[in-house]
């Protein structure tokens, strides 16, 4: 079975409002029109595009005139006279002495200005690809949706059993940036190289998984294929083993498990605000600005990302930003019903325990799970772009239920008793007249 569930390869079960392949090229052509772009479109995006910072510098020397700035503060929209960009080699002068490259000026006027960054289609591409799996132990649906963004650039994965281990499960989530073979590749190797580390052999699964991401990140930086400098992916990754579950991080996609319908936390996000990640941050080099890291990336740890990974002074888990995963390791109990692992387009918009809740109801009326996620990233989606990007990302979906020996009939009673949790607060309220359909 392929490890790596590609958008392109499963099939589709549901399709846009026109229902048909011509249709989805027709609307993923059609941009949204030349206007002065929404600053807050563009607060979920990972980094820049690297085609920008390659066209800006190709740019002609010209100096830096002060930035004419007209802004209505009833409304969200800037409009600006830009500047020419200054020469490679050029640099200016900081409050506190230091001196910064031309490269860091770009990036931060292609931050400040807005230019091209999260772009959206004028229409959503809402087809879903979904597919799922069980054995005795797990029944698994997954569904991924490009949405409002011009590109797919999510990858997942989930596999039932591992290369020489036939017990053990393996779900993932990859959300990419600047491009998504990072995260392809990313979603068809990590469980190998988890597998293939000595301390997964010995039994220590934890070992294993964090010494598998730096191993998966060492072998793209060699590969001349792989070690684009502006590529990257978050990875949030579940294994099931011998009646654990260990769940690795990097960045902010994330995984929440539910026990009697209530959050058990798997992971936590890695931003560059968190104060430990400031401090590594700092301690090799960077900064963090805007709360992005070098005023350019909102993740603070990744795969990939290779342009922050240059001080040869650090080890792997001391660069500026690191693929050094957060594990965390729970016993499986009875009382686990399911797990969620899904990317920063699903928990932009809902909280953990409103997913619990979301996905808890929906077993207890005997839904599938792969048709659970396509509902849940339905909720998600924005109507349009204008609350500030909230659900205007791809969204990926993995759904692990947990039958324990038994049946799925034996979940969805279990799901239909009340939630020691009690019900989850209604979806907030992002912005006037914002309503999910």
């Amino acid at each position: 079975m392929n490890p790596y569930v590609d958008h392109k390869s499963k099939r589709i079960s549901k399709t846009n409002k026109s229902g048909s392949k011509a249709d989805d090229l027709k609307i993923q052509r059609n941009l949204v029109a030349q206007e002065p772009l929404n600053m807050n479109h563009n607060r979920h995006d990972k980094s820049f595009p690297p085609n920008l910072l390659q066209a800006s510098r190709r740019s002609q020397p010209a100096p830096i005139p002060a930035t004419t700035w007209n802004r209505n503060p009833s409304q969200t929209t800037m409009s600006r006279n830009l500047a020419p960009l200054p020469p490679i080699g050029y640099a200016q002068q900081r409050v506190d002495g230091t001196r910064r490259r031309c490269e860091d000026l770009v990036l931060q006027m292609i931050r400040e200005f807005g230019l091209a960054m999260g772009q959206t289609l004028s229409e959503p591409v809402t087809t879903k690809f979904s597919s799922k799996h069980e054995n005795s132990f797990v029944k698994v649906g997954s569904s991924c949706m490009q949405g409002w963004r011009i590109n797919m650039e999510d990858a997942h994965s989930h596999l039932l059993s591992l290369p020489g281990d036939k017990e053990a499960c393996f779900f993932g989530v990859f959300d990419g940036h600047g491009g998504v073979k990072v995260a392809q590749y990313a979603g068809n190797n990590l469980h190998k190289k988890i597998v293939s580390q000595s301390s997964y052999s010995k039994g220590n699964i934890s070992e294993a998984l964090r010494n598998g991401f730096l191993a998966l990140d060492e072998e793209m930086l060699k590969d001349e294929a792989m070690k684009d400098e502006l590529a990257g992916t978050t990875a949030v990754v579940v294994l099931i083993k011998n009646g654990k579950m260990y769940c690795g991080n990097v960045g902010d996609s994330r995984a929440v498990a539910s026990v009697h319908g209530e959050v058990e936390q798997l992971s936590f996000d890695h931003k560059p605000s968190n104060e430990s990640e400031t401090r590594r941050i700092i301690a090799a080099g960077g900064w963090v600005e805007f709360n992005r890291v070098n005023g350019n990336l909102a993740l603070s740890r990744a795969l990939g990302d290779f342009v922050f990974k240059k001080n040869d002074k650090k080890r792997a888990e001391e660069q500026i930003v690191t693929a050094n995963p957060d594990v965390i390791e729970k016993p499986i109990t009875p009382d686990h019903e399911f797990i969620v692992l899904a990317c920063d387009g699903i928990w932009d918009v809902l909280t953990n325990q409103e997913v619990v809740e979301f996905v808890r109801n929906r077993i207890a009326q005997r839904m599938e799970p792969d048709t659970i996620c396509e509902e849940l990233m339905t909720r998600c989606l924005a109507p349009d772009c204008q609350a500030g990007g909230l659900g205007c990302d791809n969204m990926t979906v993995v759904l692990v239920c947990f039958l324990h020996g038994g049946t799925y009939d034996d979940l969805v009673r279990k799901c239909a008793r009340p939630s020691r949790a009690g019900p989850a607060p209604h979806l907030r309220d992002y912005s006037a007249g914002f309503e999910f359909k």
